[in-house]
């Protein structure tokens, strides 16, 4: 892979490519080093005063020594033929300082409206997440209404329906209407996270097996439905967590969801809780699916982006999945790497910190095996 950050090639002014300015003597350029680019002209200003004296020094040298006389003719020549040779430099060196000059202001000009476009398009995000964030009554309620009473005309729970289409009719509003919600959900979510509105006020402690237990009840019928294995494997430690329920639920949904969606049918997707020795629980969901490169990892990161793929294109999405999760795990203090390469699965490894973990030991009871002080084990599953 290509090093990017290299330093440039070192260029030398008036070269024998003949690209750049003409060369500048050396004590010019000594000069311009000490004063600076700006004092240009006032470095051209004393060379042109060090050649006059010099020349009259010799002049006067020389006519000491009685080698050379000096009249008042040679001295004006000498002056005027330094003057002549030293005024196109000066002039040079003053359209050098004007031309800087004039850049750095149209750089400072451009600074400045590039800082004011930043700050208008940062004003015109937040203004978005706060009306979405503000929205999700509003979007929510009707909703609601559309899910409820289609369940109730599909469960027929007022008497009979004469057509038993309209049975069909009725699960399919239900289920389209539940699919927009957790679309809105998800939208609401994110735009909640990016407004800063999104904080942690109440925790609830919850153990981890019933939480992994709860995700892959909901995942394992589109597992079944690809033909993907779907396994979880949890330690020998009741594991409990400190946070919202919600959110980690949906973090592990919504990443055992993106797991079983790009891979393919006869693959496998397993959810592994490893406690670390520093108090940290480690949570990763590897799958043998697809994989993504280094870009394709960046762009599923980012909110809406979508991998060009069959497999995408065949299940779709919003491209919100693996950003809300890293959103809510950011909001409960740990982080969410993805390690993938194509053609080599992906796993997406979750850090949750010391002060959401705690662990109990598992009790041995002879007659029945292995059993948890506090919750039953989810043994290990299968789609």
């Amino acid at each position: 892979m290509a090093e990017t950050g290299a330093l440039p090639r070192e260029t030398t002014p008036g070269g024998a490519d003949g690209s750049g300015p003409p060369r500048r003597s050396g004590i010019l350029a000594s000069l311009n080093r000490w004063l600076g680019r700006r004092h240009l002209a006032t470095a051209t200003a004393l060379l042109v005063s060090a050649a006059v004296v010099a020349a009259v020094s010799l002049h006067v040298l020389l006519s000491v020594l009685g080698l050379y006389p000096v009249g008042p003719d040679v001295l004006f020549g000498a002056a005027l033929i330094t003057i002549l040779i030293a005024t196109p430099v000066v002039l040079y060196a003053q359209l050098i300082i004007r031309e800087l000059v004039r850049s750095r202001q149209a750089l400072r000009r451009m600074t400045d409206e590039l800082a004011w476009a930043l700050h208008k398009a940062e004003e015109g995000n937040r203004a978005k997440s706060t009306f979405l964030a503000a929205m999700s009554h509003e979007l929510r309620t009707p909703l609601n209404a559309i899910i409820g009473f289609s369940d109730v005309m599909a469960g027929q729970r007022l008497g009979p329906l004469e057509d038993p289409r309209y049975r069909g009719y009725a699960a399919d509003i239900n289920a389209s209407g539940t699919h927009l919600l957790e679309i809105i959900n998800d939208i609401l979510d994110i735009a909640k996270i990016e407004s800063g509105q999104a904080v942690i006020e109440d925790d609830d402690t919850m153990p981890i097996a019933e939480v992994v237990e709860a995700s892959m009840t909901i995942v394992e019928p589109m597992a079944v439905q690809a033909g993907v294995s779907l396994q979880a494997l949890l330690p020998a430690v009741a594991v409990r967590l400190t946070g919202v329920e919600r959110m980690i639920r949906q973090i592990l949904i919504n990443i055992l969801s993106n797991a079983v969606k790009f891979t393919a049918a006869g693959g496998s997707v397993v959810l592994d809780v490893v406690p670390r020795y520093n108090g940290w629980l480690l949570v990763t969901v590897t799958d043998t699916g697809i994989g993504m490169s280094e870009d394709e990892t960046r762009i599923a990161l980012t909110p809406f982006g979508q991998i060009d793929g069959p497999l995408n294109r065949r299940h779709g999405g919003t491209g919100l999945g693996l950003p809300l999760a890293r959103s809510m795990m950011e909001l409960h203090g740990g982080h969410l790497t993805i390690v993938s390469a194509p053609g080599q699965g992906t796993t997406v490894e979750l850090r949750f910190p010391p002060n959401r973990v705690s662990f109990e030991r598992v009790s041995f009871d002879r007659a029945n095996g292995p059993a948890e002080e506090a919750g039953a084990a989810v043994e290990p599953r299968r789609a």
